[in-house]
């Protein structure tokens, strides 16, 4: 995860930003969008990113809006409400199976990139769900094989956990591993910051 960011906004001499503390920058006030943690998962993982970093006081003036969701933010940034949106790295493949490539690029931070990784869980309940419903094990090995993977790659735009799945040529600009941030995702920690956040964000709130 990163921000994605239109080329052309940066021709003016705007900065692109190459550590988390460049966001508080005068040039980007309100040339960012991210999401709301309390909804999204992508905002959640920003705000614990910055967290050992940037206050939620300093960074709320920044921002253009806190985005319900990751679709509508990046909505916003394709309307060009933005220079910047917080995204996933397959964002600039997907631009590039577009022929948009070169309009696109990815801030790669300094204090590196956290990582999401998107699952599928079994409930936890009475009895052997997996026995009484056997489905449910097809239809986890049917997502997690090779052809799948391949074709969530270029539908959910994104990377395959299953090893041995070629990657199409719109991924080469990003095929070099940025840094991985390390973060905290214990369930404390998120408790401790969404309290923190829905504090700050209801902060002058009339």
């Amino acid at each position: 995860l990163s921000f994605i960011f239109r080329k052309a906004d940066f021709k003016n001499g705007m900065q692109i930003p190459s550590k988390l503390q460049d966001l508080l920058l005068p040039s980007l006030k309100k040339k960012w969008i991210v999401q709301d943690p309390r909804a999204s998962s992508p905002g959640l993982q920003f705000f614990l990113f910055t967290d050992s970093i940037l206050r939620i006081r300093d960074l709320r003036p920044q921002w253009v809006t806190l985005a319900p969701s990751w679709d509508s933010s990046y909505k916003m940034f394709l309307a060009h409400e933005s220079s910047m949106v917080w995204s996933y790295l397959s964002s600039i493949a997907y631009h590039a199976s577009k022929g948009q490539g070169a309009d696109y690029g990815y801030v790669n931070f300094k204090e590196g990139l956290p990582i999401q990784i998107e699952g599928m869980a079994l409930l936890n309940k009475p009895g052997n769900p997996l026995k009484e419903n056997p489905c449910i094990e097809k239809w986890i090995h049917f997502v997690l094989s090779r052809e799948i993977q391949a074709k969530m790659v270029q539908t959910q735009w994104m990377m395959p956990v299953t090893e041995g799945v070629l990657l199409p040529q719109f991924f080469d600009s990003i095929k070099a591993s940025p840094k991985m941030a390390v973060i905290d995702l214990s369930a404390e920690k998120v408790d401790q910051l969404l309290e923190t956040f829905q504090k700050e964000v209801q902060r002058d709130a009339p």
